[in-house]
């Protein structure tokens, strides 16, 4: 399966083509956020419909994402126990969080990023894979690695730490040869995990809260009698 074509796409298609164009991306593409559906919204939330149909949809469509992101573990958890087809997988979840470094921006175009929905499945499966990795396990140096699996620019923001001193430091771990040997997979697993996370929910909280402000105006507006001739929520 790793070795197909469609396990991953280049960099230069984007996000978009990473998402829907991948063996396992659409998988992890399926979300309860409505936004993500325009098409089915009125089927899956018809107008006028009793508040406990509306929670027991809720739960049914819960209990099927969960669903999903189980056999989704089920299937990396495979593929990275297999050391042949292990970088494949470490591949895959490198080249998606880079694709979506912009999603920690303060404001966030979300045409050329992921959807939330499919960063939330990524990162609920990642973190299952993270369940038995302890903390004594990880290489707390990694990120000064010159082949880490995490690209941090000399622009990312470091806190208590300069970009001369993150250099300087970085000389002296390889003059001390901290920073040679293999890098062990609890390491890179981890790791990539806290920054897939990060980037993920930051931005799924913020547009949740965007949304909420969204509505609050509608809601305010028909109160008012002042309603827009179109309403769209970003």
């Amino acid at each position: 399966m790793t070795s197909d074509r469609l396990w991953l796409t280049s960099s230069d298609e984007g996000c978009h083509a990473l998402q829907f164009q991948t063996l396992i991306g659409p998988f992890l593409s399926l979300s309860g956020l409505l936004l993500e559906w325009a098409g089915p919204t009125d089927k899956l939330h018809p107008r006028h419909t009793p508040n406990e149909a509306l929670s027991a949809l809720t739960e049914t469509i819960t209990q099927k994402l969960n669903i999903c992101r189980n056999e989704m573990f089920k299937v990396l958890h495979s593929v990275l126990r297999c050391t042949e087809t292990r970088s494949k997988a470490l591949d895959f979840f490198q080249a998606t969080l880079s694709l979506n470094s912009r999603r920690a921006n303060l404001h966030v175009d979300r045409h050329v990023v992921s959807s939330d929905g499919f960063m939330l499945n990524l990162s609920v499966v990642m973190q299952k894979l993270c369940d038995k990795i302890k903390p004594s396990m990880v290489d707390p140096h990694y990120l000064y690695r010159p082949n880490s699996r995490l690209e941090l620019t000399s622009s990312e923001t470091r806190i208590c730490c300069s970009s001369k001193w993150f250099t300087d430091t970085q000389s002296q771990l390889e003059t001390r040869g901290v920073l040679s040997g293999q890098v062990k997979f609890p390491t890179e697993c981890f790791l990539m995990t806290v920054h897939c996370v990060h980037l993920t929910w930051t931005t799924a909280i913020r547009h949740l809260r965007e949304l909420r402000r969204e509505l609050y105006q509608i809601r305010r507006n028909l109160r008012l009698g002042n309603v827009p001739s179109q309403v769209g929520v970003a």
